[in-house]
């Protein structure tokens, strides 16, 4: 080639280079101008369909194609957000397409594909992607990725309907531009998601302020001065509202973690909020909530998850869905918060936090609120327990101080009642009780006991608080407790209370409260009112000890004004009355009684009976106080005397033998203290009485004031008496002169009279018979004290009395006198003085005797009493006929010697008679013993029994009865008449009075009624008035009875009884020697007649005959029988003789008799020799 051909050819190659770059170059601007255009369209927050719209024109500039299809992917898998299909100039936007075939390949592939021709190149087997005119099938087709990094955003795919329109250079810049492509459209989506989400910012951010200004408004209710109640039902409508469900409620637990207690509802109704208040944990659906502390969420079909069976589905309305948040602080869950809705609700996750931030803040309230409240709680009980200690170093009195402790409780404790009691330990009484109910005070149980089944009782017992939350469902617990109503009639339905005691650990009183609301205190209540009740105990110890004090000055200010006007005055009726006033002053008793008497006759001197300041009782003067009385028995038993409540003791009244006798008022007075007023010598000259219509008002201190004050009066009377007596001294001093021969008469008739009572015990000690003795005494009495007649009568026993003497005779010897419900004897008795009857008609003690007396004659008369060994045994009387007299102390204290020594020297004869008579029983019995045991015929045994019977007992009739298997026959009688003897009578055992003897082995004593006899009429003993029946027993085997039968009452004695029984022994034995002796005998006879039969039969009963010999026999026995025996034996051609003597009489020697002869028959025929025979035998 020559140069210019290369150098053309150079030039031609460069031409095309310099043709091609500029191609390359247009090309390029056109890329660049589509880019530019491309990244133009993207700018300003267009539409993607803008941006697709765009891109399809700019990509017509850059390549050859009939279809385009560009996609841009979404976040959800095999989704496209956008896309848009461009074929021959029609075009169509889409949203939310699935990914194509082809398109799915490249963008999970992440690389390009290229078909030169798809009807060659493509799998026929695969699906066709229907793509814009499906009526032309495309044949050229490139694909490429929107490529970032290595994220796949979209898919550009251009088609042809020409084969080979595309190549790998045309892929090539396809993913270039599509690169470019893919950060503008991402650029473009990124804007479009900001803006999105600035919107949902800005609408996050509204909804948040909302929910800000709900937890802002939940946060200022924890500054709420609101109650926990209310404040909490404002929480909950902010959480209904905020998180946009249709009701809901609020439960806490209570203290012991075992109930959730209703706080707050809203949307439910009534029945609900009445049958759910209070839940036990244990069977709620809430438990897993409070146990795992984390949220329960039912998104649908609320009411499918519960079982109408088991859950309470009709207190509820047609939830769907519902939420259950704990309420929790730290680690501890206070309760739990329920949200409910009526339609389907999926809650998100920002709700879910909501609710629990709710639910916290809720929480945050329900503890601040708590502690709140125990802030508050501490300070009112910290002020309460100021206020009570204030008012016990304030008040003076335990009904203030119980009035201060209600008020000062009440403002810390939600309470609907406070009851506070002070106990007396030593009178087991309500010194003081109040109840503060509902506002208003009331008093109880002042001055008595609690019921004994009240709980207030139970603490006293116990020493042990209680605590009752609800109180109808748990005081059935208690066996021994009983509701008790007080205050405003109203029963209680939370009740707790504590004693309160001092430092011995006594109980002085309790503190309770109450509520009519179960379950209205919690344990903190419990442990204050203990805190309470121990500083109100030491409290209410120095109050009542102030009260004491306060009660020990009044009292001894009283004794001090009537002591003084005791020594200052003479005037006794102004000191008793100054003394009655001052006594009611100081006890205000509603009754003030004083009674002075004589304390001999005891006729009432003085009486003043004053009923609410009014004077009654006029009538007791001039006579002695009513028999078995309140105050007859003061001076009686001279000791003080005190009843609480007379209508509760009335059986410890009649124990004492007391009567009372109606004075004042018909009705019953309640509370009682008396005391009897002593002289100098402890002789009661009075009693002292106050009463009240309250019960239990007085004490053992009020009895020792009233018997300081009683001394004062015996005090002011004898010092009254003793100016009297002064007086009258100096009036008789005057006298004294001319009194003086009178003094030396009495001396004389007193030295007489005492020469006499020499003379008389002289005489007594001479003698030891005792009716001597008292016929002596009777006689020589009447001339010592000039009486004109004297009886003495002794007392049989506590019944009966018998007129033994009297001097002059008036023919009452031997005359009964009744003692039962006799005064004069019950006050012989009891004073064991002499007993002076001025005047029979007027006197009391001569209500029993005084018909017997007026027909004596008998006006007036002295009693003294026999005494001896501490015990009354008798009376003797000194009687006036005439006008009645009366008898100086000296003469009634000589008329006591004297009557000493006639009871010394009777007891003495007495007891002379009792050893005569015992030493006479003594030899009886033996002789008796003696007697009995020289016979022993049975029937002469049984009279000799009877005739000895009579020597030591003293009886009309007597009888033998043997026991014959179930009855009893009479075998001997004495004392009957001739034509009465009841010899053969019998009697049963089971049912008479001689069996029982037999039945209980033991002597019976009878005595017969008054007017009537022993047994009925028509029996043999219808006059019998005393019987004895004695068991015979010898050997401890009943024999039978020994009756005594006396036609008088009280025959027998008790000496009696043991001298009959000790005969009755001595009988037995006898009677039981006579029957064994009978029973020998006839035996012995039996055996000596039967010993008589046997000889009669061993004798020969006729003779052998023998030639030339006669023979002849007899034997005659000493007894029925003997040894004595004789045998004839015929030998053949000799004749044996046997003649024989047994040494013995009676059965054994005819026993040995037979023997002996049927041996010697025997060898009478084997021997020939007699000797032989004999040695044999």
């Amino acid at each position: 080639m020559t140069r210019t051909a290369r150098r053309r050819q150079l030039i031609g190659d460069l031409q095309r280079q310099r043709d091609a770059l500029r191609l390359q170059q247009e090309r390029d601007q056109q890329i660049l101008a589509a880019l530019y255009a491309i990244g133009l369209a993207a700018r300003g927050r267009p539409s993607l369909r803008v941006i697709f719209e765009t891109i399809v024109r700019e990509l017509h500039n850059v390549f050859e194609f009939d279809a385009c299809y560009l996609a841009f992917c979404d976040e959800r898998p095999e989704i496209f957000k956008a896309a848009l299909l461009y074929d021959e100039g029609q075009i169509d936007f889409l949203e939310n397409r699935e990914y194509g075939y082809l398109t799915g390949l490249i963008v999970r592939r992440r690389e390009p594909m290229l078909f030169r021709d798809l009807l060659t190149e493509r799998d026929a087997s695969l699906p066709p992607v229907p793509f814009g005119n499906t009526s032309k099938l495309s044949r050229s087709w490139i694909g490429v990725p929107l490529m970032i990094s290595d994220a796949v955003v979209g898919v550009i795919s251009l088609q042809s309907y020409q084969p080979g329109r595309y190549n790998h250079e045309t892929l090539d810049l396809l993913q270039r531009i599509a690169n470019v492509i893919a950060l503008a459209l991402e650029n473009a989506v990124l804007v479009e998601e900001q803006d999105r989400l600035s919107r949902e910012l800005a609408t996050q951010l509204a909804a948040r302020r909302e929910e800000l200004a709900a937890l802002s408004e939940l946060a200022a209710t924890l500054v709420d001065t609101r109650s926990l109640h209310e404040v909490l039902d404002q929480a909950l409508a902010i959480a209904i509202t905020t998180l946009h469900f249709d009701a809901g409620n609020v439960r806490l637990l209570d203290e012991t973690g075992s109930l959730l207690v209703l706080c707050a509802q809203r949307g439910f109704a009534q029945e609900y909020i009445e049958q759910t208040r209070q839940i036990p944990l244990d069977v709620s659906p809430l438990r897993e909530v409070v146990l795992k502390r984390q949220p329960r969420i039912i998104d649908r079909d609320w009411q499918a998850h519960y079982d109408p069976a088991t859950f309470p589905l009709h207190l509820f309305p047609p939830f769907e869905s519902t939420i259950n948040m704990p309420l929790v602080v730290g680690s501890q869950v206070l309760g739990t918060l329920s949200l409910f809705g009526f339609s389907a609700r999926e809650l998100a996750p920002h709700e879910l936090t909501l609710a629990q931030a709710v639910a916290n803040q809720i929480a945050i309230l329900v503890e601040h609120s708590r502690l709140t409240e125990q802030r508050e709680r501490q300070i009112a009980e910290l002020r309460a327990l100021r206020e009570i200690s204030l008012a016990a170093s304030t008040v003076q009195t335990t009904r203030e101080l119980l009035q201060r402790a209600a008020l000062g409780l009440q403002n810390c404790m939600h309470l609907d009642a406070f009851t506070m009691v002070i106990y007396d330990p030593v009178r087991h009484l309500i010194s003081d009780g109040i109840i503060l109910d509902e506002g208003e005070f009331f008093d109880f149980w002042i001055g008595q006991p609690p019921p004994s089944r009240s709980l207030t009782a139970r603490i006293l017992r116990e020493r042990q608080p209680i605590f009752l939350r609800d109180l109808s469902h748990e005081i059935s617990s208690l066996p021994d407790v009983e509701g008790v109503i007080i205050g405003a009639e109203r029963m209680a339905r939370s009740w707790m209370g504590w004693p309160l005691l001092d430092r011995d650990g006594q109980p002085i009183g309790v503190v309770s409260v109450q509520s009519y609301q179960a379950n209205a205190f919690t344990p903190r209540d419990m442990e204050f009112l203990g805190n309470v009740a121990a500083q109100l105990s030491l409290h209410v110890k120095n109050v009542t000890l102030l009260a004491q004090r306060s009660r020990q000055i009044a009292e001894l200010q009283a004794i001090n004004r009537i002591g003084t006007l005791v020594a200052a005055s003479y005037d006794l009726e102004r000191i008793l009355s100054e003394t009655r006033r001052v006594v009611v002053d100081l006890t205000t008793a509603s009754v003030f009684y004083l009674l002075l008497c004589d304390p001999v006759s005891r006729r009432v001197q003085y009486a003043t009976f004053i009923e609410h300041d009014r004077q009654i009782g006029h009538d007791l003067v001039g006579k002695p106080p009513p028999p078995s009385s309140f105050s007859d028995w003061l001076l009686t038993h001279r000791r003080p005397l005190r009843f609480d409540d007379l209508a509760a003791e009335q059986s410890q009244i009649q124990a004492l033998g007391i009567k009372p006798h109606q004075i004042g008022s018909v009705h019953l007075m309640r509370s009682w203290v008396g005391v009897p007023v002593l002289s100098y010598n402890q002789t009661a000259i009075g009693v002292l009485v106050l009463q009240d219509e309250r019960p239990y008002r007085y004490d053992d201190d009020t009895v020792d004031v009233l018997a300081q004050i009683a001394n004062l009066i015996s005090l002011a009377v004898q010092k009254v008496q003793l100016f009297e007596e002064r007086e009258r001294q100096v009036r008789e001093n005057a006298r004294l002169f001319e009194a003086a021969q009178a003094h030396a008469i009495a001396a004389e008739r007193q030295a007489a009279r005492m020469a006499l009572v020499n003379r008389i015990a002289g005489l007594l000690a001479a003698r030891l018979d005792k009716q001597e003795i008292l016929e002596i005494a009777t006689r020589e009495l009447v001339q010592l004290f000039w009486a004109d007649h004297t009886g003495l009568v002794l007392f049989q026993d506590e019944e009966t009395g018998v007129v033994a003497a009297e001097y002059p005779p008036t023919g009452i010897v031997g005359s009964v006198i009744d003692l039962r419900q006799n005064p004069l004897v019950d006050a012989l008795r009891t004073t064991r003085r002499p007993q002076v009857i001025l005047d029979i008609e007027s006197d009391p003690r001569a209500a029993v005797s005084r018909e017997r007396w007026r027909e004596m004659g008998v006006r007036s008369l002295v009693i003294v009493p026999l005494i001896s060994r501490d015990r009354v045994f008798g009376s003797i009387s000194f009687d006036s006929f005439g006008e009645p007299r009366s008898y100086a102390d000296e003469e009634l204290e000589l008329m006591m010697t004297v009557t000493t020594s006639v009871a010394t020297a009777y007891e003495n004869a007495l007891l002379f008679a009792a050893e005569q008579e015992q030493r006479r029983t003594a030899e009886t019995l033996r002789e008796v013993a003696r007697v009995l045991s020289s016979s022993f015929n049975p029937h002469e045994v049984l009279q000799l029994v009877l005739a000895e019977l009579r020597k030591v007992i003293n009886y009309d009739t007597s009888t033998i009865m043997l026991l014959d298997g179930p009855i009893l026959r009479i075998a001997a009688a004495s004392g009957w008449p001739a034509d009465e003897v009841p010899l053969g009578r019998t009697l049963p055992v089971a049912n008479s009075g001689a069996g029982q003897v037999v039945r209980e082995r033991r002597p019976i004593l009878l005595v017969a009624p008054p007017d009537r006899s022993i047994w009925p009429p028509g029996d043999m003993g219808e006059r019998i008035l005393t019987w004895l029946g004695v068991p015979l027993i010898a050997k401890g085997r009943v024999l039978g009875v020994l009756n005594i039968d006396s036609y008088h009452r009280h025959a027998f004695n008790e000496r009696d009884l043991e001298v009959a029984l000790t005969f009755a022994n001595h009988a037995a034995l006898a009677i039981e020697n006579a029957q064994l002796y009978q029973e020998s005998v006839a035996r012995v006879e039996q055996e000596m007649a039967i010993a008589r039969q046997i000889q009669l039969n061993l004798f020969p009963r006729e003779l052998p005959v023998c030639p030339g010999l006669r023979v002849a026999a007899r034997c005659l026995p000493a007894r029925e029988t003997g040894g004595d025996f004789y045998d004839v034996i015929d030998l053949g051609s000799r004749l044996g003789i046997i003649i024989g003597d047994v040494s013995g009489k009676s059965l054994p020697a005819a026993m040995l008799m037979a023997v002996a002869r049927s041996t010697a028959r025997s060898e009478a025929r084997n021997h020939e020799f007699p000797r032989l025979v004999l040695a044999e035998t």
